[in-house]
């Protein structure tokens, strides 16, 4: 009885932290979108700069601020009404694993992307959802100190199955069993607990899934 009152305990606080991080949503996205604004306007004018690689780096610099404003309407959405729908388009799978290992290279850590995506594999996905759960994955793998991240696919007819393998140390014991709770899965200091929740409910949301396949000292698998 003890054991359950402290579940509960527990389950309660975490609700009452998911329905306050809902509320300081609300409030804050009118500013964040005020601010990416300009830095928006700022990124564009790199674009027309007359080094090729300041262009590069504007490109880049653009698309991040995009994928942050939409982040943050969609994010008022959730709070709101909840999970967005996905806008399913066909998306070549290969060049938005990459696309998402080099976000996560150039902001977290050096590891290299073993890409076995055949080129022609398309998927019927939201491509900003799908990216946020590949960065997701890729940056704590990063965190957790793997070197490799192996991309492959294996479709079952019905079902087509992303798999990211890498060579990390594994997960803790303390992590496993809490993976997908709120506030709770996170070994990292400073991390929310909020990333794989998030990315489940992605995925749930185009009526598939993400799950554990296998972690220990050879590495983990989703």
């Amino acid at each position: 009885l003890a054991a359950m009152q402290r579940e509960l305990r527990a389950a309660l606080w975490r609700n009452n932290r998911l329905a306050a991080l809902g509320t300081v949503v609300a409030k804050v996205s009118h500013d964040v979108r005020g601010i990416l604004s300009p830095a928006l306007l700022q990124a564009d004018r790199l674009r027309k700069h007359a080094d090729p690689a300041v262009r590069r780096a504007g490109d880049g610099l653009v698309q991040a601020v995009e994928r942050a404003i939409d982040l943050v309407h969609r994010t008022l959405d959730f709070a709101r009404e909840g999970p967005p729908p996905p806008l399913l388009t066909p998306i070549r799978l290969r060049a938005l694993v990459a696309e998402a290992a080099e976000s996560v290279r150039g902001a977290v850590a050096l590891f290299e992307l073993d890409n076995r995506i055949p080129p022609d594999q398309e998927v019927e996905a939201d491509r900003n959802h799908l990216f946020r759960v590949l960065v997701n994955l890729l940056r704590n793998a990063a965190e957790a100190g793997a070197t490799t991240v192996r991309a492959r696919v294996r479709d079952d007819g019905d079902i087509l199955s992303i798999e990211l393998a890498d060579d990390g140390p594994g997960l803790p014991e303390v992590v496993r069993a809490n993976l997908f709770r709120p506030f709770t899965s996170t070994h990292r200091a400073g991390g929310s607990g909020l990333g794989l929740v998030i990315a489940r409910d992605l995925m749930l949301a185009h009526g598939g899934d993400i799950g554990l396949v296998n972690t220990g000292a050879g590495g983990t698998t989703f």
